[in-house]
Order: C-alpha cells, then sequence, then structure tokens
C-alpha cells in the first residue's frame, strides 16, 4: 500500500478547554503503562528550558500519576526503550532535520516511506507530528517483549536507505543492543506523544494521506495494539531473498535474520502440556450455573491464551469436557473453539517463551529439586492482561447454604488453609525470618507450631536476601536447635538461592508451573519487596497487582505462599496488626493471613499479633527468643513496648482512629484528590487546632503530603493536601511548596 501525501489538516485547537489530550489523560496514561512502559524504575524528563535528563533519586520511578500528569500537559516525560534485562517492548525513530521546510517535507516524505515499508511487513506504524516544525516521530509498538539486540537491529534495517533520501539526521531507537555497560543499566529514552516541553504543540498523527485533528489523534492512540514481533524475522528474511543488503547502515552488522533464539515459540508438545496442566486446575460446566459461560472461557483460555491450533484446542477442551455437567457435544464444542478464535482480545498472555525446563525434567516424587530448575528471563509484569470476553461465574446463594462447599484443608490451626497468603510483618532485624524458618521445618516433620498443630507436607523455601551458604548454614542452626535429623521421617524442605538474580513474581509464577496441585504444603517468598521486580511497593494499584499474581499461585499450587516483609517506619505499637506492613494499604486487604512481630515491655521478648480471614479472631501471644529460635512464653502477658503513659497511649489510639477518618474525607473525593484546608475541615468537622495538628502527624507519618498552595478567587493562599499514596513527588523527591496553581477552592 502506497499513501498519497495531502495538506496539512486543521488542527483542533489545544489551548481550548476540550482539548481531548487533557480529557482523556487517564484512559493514556494506561495504555502507555501496558504499551510503552517497559522501562519503570527511572524515566526522562524535559524542561521548558529545552534540557533533559534521566531522574535520580528515590522518586525516579515511573508511576501512572507521572503519565497522567504528562498527558495533561503539566509535564513532559520521556520513556526508556530498553528495560534493565535488555529487552524492548516498541521500537522508534526520530527524525528531527526541522531546519526548513524543504527538511520538514522531506522528514514526511521519508516517513512515508518507512511507514509503507512497515505496513507491508504486517506493522502498524505511527507517524507523529511530534513538534509542530517537521520532526517527525515513527513508532512500532509489539505485543509481547523481545530482546533488545533484536529491537536494534530491526530499527536501522527499517531506515537503511535514509541517505538515498537525504535524511542525514535519524536517531534509531534503541541506540545500542544492549544497556548492560552503561550507567544504571538506563540506555536511551524518547519523549512520548503529548505536549511539547518548550512550545504550545500537542503531537498529533497521519492518517490517511493527511494529518489528523488532535481529537482522532488521541483516539488513534487509544485504540492501537502491538503486533507480532515474529513479522521481524519475516520482513527481514525478505530482503534476503530479494537479494537487497539487510545491514545498509554503515557499522552495523548484519542481524541473524531467520528465527531469533528469543523469538522462538516452545515446542508444540510443551506447549499443549502447559495448557493442559492449566485447563485441569479449571472446574468442569455444569448446566444452569452458566455452563456455556465457563466452557467459553476455557476455549479462549486455550486458542488466545496459549495459542494453539483449532485442533489442538479441540484436544485439550474435549479433554476437559470429561469433568461437564453433561457433557458437550463435537460439534458444540467446536462451535466454542470458533468464538474463542473470533473473540478479541490479547494472544499469547499465557506463554512465557523459552523460560521453563521441559515436563521430562520433573524431580522424583515429593521432591521439588529446585537445582533442577532453570532461572527465568525478566520480564515485566503482565497481570493486567487477561482472558478475552471472560464471563462472571454467577452461582447461586440458595444453592450454597443449602450444601456449601468444604472450607480448604487446614495447614496452620487456627490461623491458615491450603491457597491461601500469608504475610509475616515485622521490622527489620528482628527475627521474622528465623520465624518462618522454625515454621517450614515443622511443616516438613509434622511437629507443633507455637503450639498449633499443624498440616505435615512439602515446604519450599524461595529466598532471593541471604547468600547460598548463608541459607545452608542458618537451617542447620534451626534444625540443630529442634533437634532434628536428616533420618527422622519427614517431607521434602527444598530451598532456592536466588540472590543476585532478577526474577519477580511473574518470572516466579512461570518457574513454578511445572508443581502439581497439593504437591508443596507451603512456599515461603523471602523477601517480598524483591519480587515487585518493575513494580512500585508503595502503589496501591501495583500491591493489588502483586496479591493478585501471589493469590493465583496460591490457589493453583493448592499451598500456603508466606511472604516476609518488613514493617514501615516509625513506631508500630499504635497501629493496627494490618496496617503494620510497608507499602500501600492495598495489601492490607489483600493476605488471608498477617502475623506481626513486635518488640514486648521486657528484653527477649517479642508480642506475635495476628488478624485472620477464615478463622475465629486470634489473641496475642508472648514469644520468647532464644536464638535460633522463638518459642511460646507461658504465663507472659503480651504487653506491647511504649514509652508512652496511659494518657498518651489512649490519645495516640485516639489519633489512629482520626487519621483514618480524615483520610476517608480524600477517598470520598475520588483518586488523587487534592483538598484545600478548608474542604478537609468541611468533611472531617473538629476544631482548626486539632486539624492543623492532625494534618502534621499525618504529614509526619507520611499519610499525607502538602502538595503546594494556591490562589483562590479572593486572591488568598491556600494550602493543598493529598492522601501520601497517590503522591507524585517531584523528580528530586522534593515536596514543590512553593508551586502556586490558580483555581477554584
Amino acid at each position: 500500500m502506497v499513501t498519497r501525501m495531502r495538506g496539512r489538516a486543521k488542527d483542533d485547537s489545544p489551548e481550548s478547554p476540550g482539548n481531548p489530550w487533557e480529557e482523556y489523560s487517564q484512559e493514556l496514561s494506561l495504555w502507555a503503562w501496558d504499551r510503552l512502559a517497559i522501562k519503570r524504575d527511572r524515566h526522562g524528563q524535559y524542561s521548558v528550558d529545552g534540557s533533559a535528563r534521566w531522574t535520580k533519586g528515590d522518586f525516579a520511578g515511573l508511576t501512572a500519576n507521572k503519565l497522567v500528569e504528562h498527558f495533561g500537559g503539566k509535564s513532559t516525560l520521556g520513556l526508556g526503550v530498553t528495560s534493565v534485562q535488555d529487552e524492548c517492548l516498541w521500537v522508534a525513530w526520530d527524525l528531527d532535520n526541522h531546519v526548513s521546510d524543504r527538511a520538514t517535507n522531506q522528514n514526511l516524505m521519508y516517513a512515508i516511506v518507512v511507514m509503507n515499508r512497515l505496513t507491508e511487513a504486517g506493522f502498524r506504524p505511527i507517524v507523529e507530528d511530534s513538534d509542530g516544525k517537521g520532526g517527525v516521530h515513527i513508532w512500532v509498538l509489539f505485543s509481547k517483549v523481545i530482546p533488545s539486540k533484536t529491537a536494534y537491529e530491526f530499527a536501522r534495517w527499517a531506515v537503511r536507505d535514509s541517505t538515498e533520501h537525504n535524511i542525514d539526521k535519524i536517531e534509531c531507537f534503541p541506540k545500542s543492543s544492549t544497556v548492560q555497560g552503561t550507567t544504571m543499566r538506563c540506555g536511551n529514552y524518547v519523549r512520548i506523544p503529548g505536549k511539547h516541553h518548550k512550545r504550545e504543540h500537542w503531537s498529533i498523527f497521519w492518517g490517511d494521506g493527511e494529518w489528523l485533528n488532535v481529537a482522532d489523534s488521541v483516539q488513534l492512540l487509544l485504540h492501537h495494539q502491538g503486533v507480532d514481533p515474529e513479522n521481524i524475522a519475516l520482513a527481514m528474511f525478505s530482503d534476503v531473498i530479494d537479494g537487497i543488503e539487510a545491514a545498509a547502515t554503515p557499522d552495523v552488522a548484519a542481524p541473524e535474520l531467520v528465527n531469533p533464539p528469543s523469538l522462538r515459540r516452545t515446542s508444540d508438545s510443551d506447549v499443549m502440556e502447559r495448557a493442559r496442566r492449566y485447563v485441569g486446575t479449571i472446574p468442569g460446566a455444569v448446566s444452569g450455573e452458566h455452563g456455556h459461560d465457563s466452557t467459553f472461557h476455557v476455549a479462549c483460555v486455550l486458542v488466545k491464551g496459549f495459542e494453539l491450533t483449532s485442533e489442538q484446542a479441540f484436544e485439550l477442551l474435549n479433554e476437559w469436557n470429561a469433568t461437564c455437567v453433561p457433557s458437550w457435544s463435537e460439534s458444540e464444542l467446536k462451535h466454542k473453539i470458533q468464538s474463542a478464535i473470533n473473540a478479541s482480545g490479547e494472544s499469547g498472555y499465557l506463554l512465557r517463551d523459552n523460560q521453563h525446563e521441559s515436563n521430562s525434567s520433573r524431580a522424583p516424587e515429593h521432591r521439588p529439586a529446585a537445582e533442577n530448575r532453570k532461572p527465568m528471563e525478566h520480564h515485566k509484569p503482565v497481570e493486567h492482561q487477561r482472558p478475552a470476553a471472560m464471563a462472571l461465574q454467577r452461582q447461586s446463594v440458595w444453592n450454597a447454604i443449602v450444601s456449601p462447599a468444604p472450607m480448604h484443608e487446614v495447614v496452620i490451626e487456627g490461623l491458615i488453609r491450603r491457597g491461601e497468603v500469608v504475610n509475616i510483618i515485622a521490622a527489620t532485624k528482628v527475627g521474622k525470618s528465623w520465624l518462618a524458618a522454625g515454621l517450614a521445618f515443622c511443616i516438613a516433620t509434622g511437629r507443633e507450631w507455637l503450639g498449633r498443630r499443624v498440616l505435615k507436607g512439602n515446604v519450599l523455601l524461595i529466598d532471593n536476601e541471604l547468600h547460598d551458604e548463608t541459607i545452608q548454614n542458618r537451617m542447620a542452626a534451626v534444625a540443630g536447635a529442634m533437634n532434628l535429623r536428616p533420618t527422622e521421617a519427614h517431607s521434602g524442605f527444598d530451598y532456592v538461592a536466588l540472590r543476585g538474580q532478577l526474577i519477580d513474581i511473574t518470572n516466579l509464577e512461570t518457574m513454578m508451573m511445572d508443581y502439581r496441585p497439593g504437591e508443596l504444603a507451603l512456599v515461603i517468598l523471602d523477601a517480598k519487596y524483591r519480587f515487585f521486580g518493575e513494580l512500585e511497593e508503595n502503589s496501591n494499584e501495583d500491591q493489588t497487582i502483586f496479591h493478585n499474581i501471589v493469590d493465583r499461585l496460591a490457589k493453583n499450587l493448592n499451598c500456603v505462599i508466606v511472604l516476609i516483609h518488613h514493617g514501615s517506619k516509625g513506631d508500630q505499637n499504635g497501629k493496627s496488626v494490618t496496617d503494620v506492613g510497608s507499602g500501600g494499604g492495598a495489601q492490607s486487604r489483600a493476605a488471608d493471613c498477617h502475623l506481626v512481630i513486635r518488640p514486648h515491655s521486657e528484653d527477649g521478648m517479642a508480642v506475635l499479633d495476628g488478624a485472620v480471614r477464615t478463622f475465629r479472631p486470634v489473641e496475642p501471644t508472648t514469644l520468647r527468643w532464644d536464638f535460633p529460635l522463638w518459642s511460646v512464653a507461658d504465663g507472659v502477658t503480651p504487653i506491647l513496648k511504649t514509652d508512652q503513659t496511659r494518657g498518651e497511649w489512649r490519645q495516640a489510639e485516639k489519633d489512629q482512629h482520626s487519621l483514618s477518618k480524615l483520610a476517608d474525607v480524600f477517598h470520598r473525593a475520588g483518586p488523587n484528590a487534592e483538598l484545600s484546608r478548608y474542604q478537609i475541615h468541611k468533611g472531617f468537622g473538629g476544631g482548626k487546632d486539632t486539624l492543623d495538628r492532625l494534618l502534621r502527624l499525618g504529614q509526619e507519618e507520611k499519610r499525607f503530603f502538602h502538595v503546594g498552595v494556591r490562589v483562590a478567587p479572593n486572591g488568598k493562599e491556600t494550602d493543598m493536601f493529598k492522601l501520601g499514596c497517590w503522591m507524585a513527588p517531584d523528580e528530586n523527591g522534593g515536596d514543590d511548596t512553593e508551586q502556586k496553581v490558580n483555581g477554584l477552592f
């Protein structure tokens, strides 16, 4: 297809109140988070003077709120094209030879040449007017990550004839095949579409022979999806067949054109076996209980999630059909598969290329054999990817109360069951990992743990903090103190040392697909924060994503997953059990059991308190620390250590309750709400002095942030505040307290 070039379309007024970029800033931020944000540990920041640099400091990471501000025109961001693991999700080209009208025409004319070339090769390029002065960006997005080496070679292949078109200044992103030798493994970033940092220009895109207006450009971006990167090998290989030089750019080595190893699909037999195991965890459809929806969901999993052919999908769907009541006919199953094929949605979201060993390397019975499991490559979390057209699985409450399903098997008496998640929380170096080690040995041997009966079963410890030799010596110390011997009857207890390996929770889920449901009774992840990868611990959204993956893992493995987590800074004694953990508050509602270790009023002791979901409330217990074991201190009242008088303690407890009510005012105002002191007082009530004191206390505990001073219509200045979990600090980590913005309050 050859696109004709016509005149520039009249631009919508970007300064108008109805600017679509601002109107759709929330939706655009989600789109960019999914499609562009392959690198999230830091980003590029542009200034009005034209300078740009990588962010640094505690708040250098990319957040969804920063993207909202970018698309709303409040700031200008550049996103890194290459992750720290040398992976790319997109490539881009910058034609910035905008010194004259002639150069402007040359840029656009060559951009159309490249666009047509990429379109014919099966890609969906976006051509962007990036600055309003003739600068052009070209973007190609992929449906899954590819190695940066492949992206680097492909970017240069696409513009191999630029000099023949008198284009002597073009930048290809990524600019190098790896970021491993660069400072902080950053590589390069590209200014993403939106408002220009130096002038009142908003990005527009080329479509059907002319520049689109702003509104159509925003919609084009929101509906743009990535394409299969396997087209790279096909396109570059076609050039070889035609006798075209694949690496015409000087000093660029010829790429490996035929099926780059990182793009090869896992063998059909492996994919079939993985799909068979996955579908085997889905309950069979039952007539009268939305069986059609259940069957359609399984069909989507097979043809979309695992990208199986219709014949392969029918084979596995027919096997699953044996669990349905009644079974479906052959024609009905084929109809479901065809419907799934025609459905929209992501493809391959349940595949991880070359990321697990063959099932033939399974360990002997009851031994997970972690040493036989291959460490995975690092990929960004993909919790947001879900099966197409997944239906709600509605069930009758009336049927449930007549014959309720049995509860899951208890693993620790009064605390936790199979398929549930536990947070063990304490301050740094208190001994939470030692507590978990004792628990692991008790599960493996069937001994009571802290006076509670346990289910004997296989245990897997996955430690990403300690060196291998430290783990071995620590386990030997605990076993010796418990008088355990390898000859004692026990279940399997394996460990995996991951220190120094970039394994996040998504990778881990893939690595553990070889375990059968119920094969493990307990999995310990020590420490939780190191499995976040590019997720943000302080983000409620990212905490939800993380715990959704952990919940799915616990369900699929039918085991207990214990997360070893650190407490937030400051005095923890006045907080409820579920609020002690550091990070976004969503975790307090996500875990099924919280176990918190806090200092006792007597030295050498601690108070173990808990909050449970499927058992009666638990009472605090006093523990005694006698290296390397924790044990119950019978007869010692669990009293938390405090330097406060009784009156001060009561006031602190009252303040915590008031701070929660104060946070509710922000929650009612909606996400990212910035409220003036008057608005807070109106929603909270109370006296001015009380409100001022609570706001100061909330800022000290980082529950609230002072985000600036704004000028009200009456000319008076008013302080503005924001919830801590929604705070987007400036790039240097400051509070930006001097910022003044006109508005109505």
